[in-house]
Order: structure tokens, then C-alpha cells, then sequence
């Protein structure tokens, strides 16, 4: 039995009782299935899992008029594209860092080539030393 949060609670977020029945038994079958709560709370039930989750906002209720494909995410694959898009932003830090690092080098070879030819046996010299 749901005793909190309260329908009366949950039929905010919904348009009616329809609505908000087919959403709670949608989510608490997926639940149900293996897909993980929302909510740092793990109840036993499912359909309260899924109450709360829908009380705490972490899923939304659409009507046919509102539904558009594009404005919807499942906040998990939203949270794997954030960190996919972190993980390419460190790539992209790393790549210019390397290219970075390989100028610097590219620039002091040629350097010392340069001072090679001018200076001639005296830098082996130096070297040596």
C-alpha cells in the first residue's frame, strides 16, 4: 500500500489519476526489470520506488500535446553524455598538450641543428665536457 507520497501529493505532477497510474506502473515495471532508481533511497517496492521518484520531480509526466522526443532524456544517459563529453574534453587537453610538447621539441632540434652548423666541432666539444 502507498502511504507516502500521498495521491493526492502525486496528482500534481500529473494531468489526472489515468496519467499517473500509467506512468508509476511504466516506471516500476522498469524498476522491477533492473533498471536503477533515481533516488539515493532503494525501496523494496517498486511502485513506491517509482512514486517517490515522480514526487521528487525526477521523472515527469507528459501529456500527447507536450511529448516531444527531442525534450525528453533518461537523466542516466544524460549523466553518460555528460561524462563522455568530460572524457573528450580531457582528450582534446591532452592532444593539445602532446602537439604542445612535440613543437617544443621540433623547435629545439632545430635550434640545435642550427647551432651545430654554426658553431661546428665546438659543440661536440661542449658536449663532452
Amino acid at each position: 500500500m502507498l502511504n507516502k507520497p500521498t495521491v493526492a501529493e502525486l496528482l500534481a505532477k500529473g494531468n489526472n489519476r489515468y496519467t499517473l497510474v500509467i506512468a508509476t506502473a511504466k516506471r516500476a515495471r522498469q524498476l522491477y526489470s533492473g533498471s536503477l532508481p533515481l533516488t539515493k533511497e532503494n525501496d523494496p517496492a517498486p511502485v513506491t520506488q517509482a512514486a517517490e521518484e515522480i514526487d521528487g520531480e525526477l521523472l515527469k509526466i507528459y501529456s500527447k500535446e507536450e511529448f516531444q522526443s527531442d525534450d525528453i532524456v533518461n537523466p542516466l544517459d544524460a549523466l553518460e553524455a555528460k561524462k563522455a563529453k568530460e572524457d573528450l574534453e580531457r582528450a582534446k587537453l591532452e592532444m593539445q598538450d602532446a602537439n604542445n610538447s612535440l613543437k617544443s621539441r621540433k623547435t629545439k632540434a632545430k635550434l640545435y641543428r642550427y647551432q651545430s652548423e654554426s658553431k661546428g666541432t665546438d659543440l661536440i666539444d661542449d658536449i663532452q665536457e
